[in-house]
């Protein structure tokens, strides 16, 4: 009988940990996809997996693997891989750990959700979800560490709102939360963040999040949108109704959403009257006057 052929990534792991890491990191970064548009997530999985079962050697490696910054790892190179093998290796070793070490565990995760490096930013969300998946309640509440900044908050926010995760979930009030913290950080920024990528990330987030959780929450999320239907921040306003038709698309009772409609509606400021409206008031100054003479 033929001996069977051993797997080349674990092959290439188990060298590693007898101290040839140059072996893995060369197969990671030939199959890692990068650079391109998507790293081969599957991959950066399964090594996480694998490593994490090899003890003490996996971790270490791991360690490294996240601790290569951009000058070792740049952006938009095949070595950006291996940090998010790294970062995917912080989900597997918490989902696989206890509950009670799930906040000190979110804490080495939450700095790589501002990390420069677009792919290593992605990779967070899915070691979240990893984390979801095992300790849903115990992470959602400790993620309330991460609402009060623009990355982070819509990293936590793009992990909540997966349906897989969702379907297992059976109270609303700590996501509910979470995403309030969302809401209030948009809706009080200084208006000198609006350009900025984080906040218009975060704002995309918040966009998506009522909808999708609202499939599964509809009562709740409802509420939450009749409640916060009182902000006068226009792209909020937009936030709100966009997610009341998208939970009325996904088949949500029309009752549900009715008092949150009514509310927006209520709580709309009044047209400005034409008759006190004096137009644009740009290019009509004592300079402006004297460049129209000059033509």
């Amino acid at each position: 009988m033929r001996p069977q052929p051993k797997d080349p990534l674990q092959e290439a792991i188990d060298q590693a940990c007898n101290g040839r890491a140059a072996t893995l990191h060369a197969f990671l970064e030939r199959h890692g996809a990068l650079p391109g548009p998507r790293p081969n997530l599957k991959l950066a999985k399964a090594a996480a997996v694998a490593l994490v079962a090899k003890g003490p050697a996996g971790a270490q490696l791991l360690l490294a693997m996240r601790k290569l910054g951009p000058g070792q790892a740049a952006e938009k190179t095949s070595g950006e891989f291996l940090p998010v093998v790294g970062v995917l290796g912080i989900g597997v070793e918490a989902a696989r750990g206890v509950p009670d070490r799930i906040a000190e565990v979110l804490t080495e995760l939450q700095p790589f959700s501002e990390d420069p490096r677009g792919h290593v930013r992605g990779a967070v969300i899915p070691a979240l979800r990893e984390v979801l998946e095992a300790h849903k309640d115990e992470t959602v509440r400790a993620l309330q560490t991460w609402t009060d900044g623009y990355l982070q908050g819509c990293a936590a926010l793009d992990a909540i709102a997966e349906p897989v995760i969702l379907q297992h979930m059976k109270d609303a009030d700590e996501l509910v939360a979470r995403l309030q913290e969302a809401f209030d950080l948009i809706d009080q920024a200084p208006r000198s963040h609006e350009r900025s990528q984080g906040y218009r990330a975060l704002l995309r987030a918040i966009g998506a999040t009522p909808a999708i959780v609202g499939k599964r929450f509809p009562a709740q999320i409802a509420r939450w949108l009749e409640e916060r239907a009182t902000t006068q921040h226009p792209e909020l306003r937009e936030v709100i109704d966009k997610s009341i038709h998208a939970m009325r698309g996904a088949g949500v009772r029309h009752a549900d959403l009715e008092q949150a409609q009514r509310a927006l509606q209520d709580s709309e400021r009044a047209p400005r009257d034409p008759r006190s409206y004096v137009g644009p008031t740009r290019s009509r100054g004592k300079k402006a006057r004297s460049r129209g003479a000059q033509k």
